[in-house]
């Protein structure tokens, strides 16, 4: 090591032992203080920094000593912060970087959260909403326009048809026909002003999302009164489909009530069906020639009812079946001293199979179509069954009754009033 290099050690050496001279004045702050404040105040201090020094085993030389002391007088080993700047405060953001990157990226997670947020459950929800409603609202134009399309073809075979319509309808009911296909010619005519009013509201289905807000309001007006007419107008072809519809009736019900009667009348073995046939066809008959086709094909569907009831031929007998009642017992309301009696029976064809009849309900007076239903018997009847059933299990005399072809009713083999139950 060269002398120049040898010296500058010493040196440093020196200024390392003032600096830490300093410190330790710094440390013992209550030292200095007092002794600063003294008369002879550098060489007490200077003489108490010596004895602190050999106390620790280090020999200070009174040049490092004096030197310490003047430095902390100077305050040339303290720390001076610089003056506030923008080149200070950028040099403060630089050092802190790590803090402010940190800070920063939770607020940019914050702010990508935020977000998110939005355009799922605000933004996102709104425009499907909105793309729903413009689909919803092209999709209700295109579909009126081709219920109209529909609706024009339907008014267009209804008027090619009224020509001649009333052909065939015998002479007796031409009156009424022809009262009927006005009707129906006056219909036709309200279709077509309908139809003509329900054209000029067309409109094209080509909504989209940024014109909804500024067309919808007044395209959704516009459908809604051509829907109101398309309503109308479906209503008047139904008018004059209903009219046409009865002018067909004309044509065929006087036949099927003639000839209904017959039959009816070939079938028959009892003046009650009979009377009941001439009943039926006589108000089928007069309710045509008043226009009453409703009230007509009532009685021909009881001329239809009468017939195969006359046809049917079967045993009644009581139902016999493990986990099936064969008899109930009623209160009735109006007296709860006494007891109504009912067997349940089936009617059973020529092949054994149960039919399906209608039976008027006592407690009610429903009609229902059903395969099982209660009898009403006396109670000696009742009891004799009971009696039957509990000997063995098996019922000996389930027959009670049998209806022959050409017959209303069964001719019953026990006490009966021919009531029944449909529920119990």
């Amino acid at each position: 090591m060269t002398d120049a290099a040898v010296i500058e050690d010493e040196r440093l050496s020196d200024v390392m032992l003032a600096m830490d001279v300093v410190d330790t004045l710094r440390h013992r702050r209550l030292l200095v203080e007092r002794e600063l404040l003294s008369d002879q105040r550098d060489e007490k201090l200077i003489d108490r920094l010596r004895e602190i020094y050999r106390s620790q085993g280090m020999e200070v030389t009174d040049e490092v000593l004096q030197a310490g002391v003047e430095a902390l007088r100077e305050e040339r080993f303290s720390y001076r912060p610089p003056r506030k700047s923008l080149a200070v405060r950028l040099a403060h953001i630089y050092v802190q970087r790590g803090k402010w990157g940190l800070r920063g990226g939770i607020v940019l997670v914050g702010v990508l959260l935020i977000w998110l947020g939005y355009a799922f459950f605000v933004s996102g929800p709104a425009k499907q909403r909105l793309q729903e409603q413009v689909a919803a609202l092209n999709s209700d134009i295109s579909a009126t326009t081709e219920r109209i399309q529909a609706l024009e073809q339907e008014a267009n075979r209804i008027e090619s048809a009224l020509d001649g319509y009333t052909d065939g309808v015998p002479a007796e009911y031409l009156k009424v026909a022809d009262t009927k296909l006005t009707g129906a010619k006056t219909a036709a005519l309200q279709a077509d002003a309908l139809i003509d009013s329900a054209n000029r509201l067309n409109q094209e289905a080509n909504l989209n999302g940024g014109n909804f807000s500024e067309r919808s309001a007044r395209m959704g007006e516009k459908l809604q009164q051509q829907q109101a007419l398309v309503n109308q107008l479906d209503q008047t072809l139904k008018q004059a489909r209903a009219l046409l519809s009865d002018i067909d009736s004309l044509k065929i019900f006087p036949a099927q009530l003639t000839q209904m009667k017959e039959s009816v009348l070939a079938s028959a073995r009892e003046k009650e069906a009979a009377k009941l046939a001439n009943q039926y066809f006589d108000s089928g008959m007069g309710a045509l020639r008043g226009g009453q086709i409703s009230q007509a094909e009532e009685a021909l569907a009881g001329l239809r009812g009468l017939n195969s009831q006359l046809l049917q031929s079967y045993s009644l007998v009581v139902v016999s079946r493990e986990g099936e009642q064969s008899g109930v017992w009623r209160v009735p309301d109006r007296n709860p001293n006494a007891r109504n009696y009912y067997l349940i029976v089936e009617a059973i064809d020529g092949d054994g199979n149960p039919l399906s009849m209608t039976i008027t309900n006592e407690e009610d007076g429903s009609r229902v179509q059903t395969q099982k239903w209660g009898l009403r018997v006396s109670e000696r009847v009742y009891r004799r069954i009971a009696a039957d059933k509990s000997d063995d299990g098996i019922i000996q005399g389930r027959r009670i009754g049998e209806k022959r072809r050409g017959y209303l009713k069964p001719e019953y083999l026990v006490e009966t009033s021919g009531d029944a139950i449909t529920q119990w």
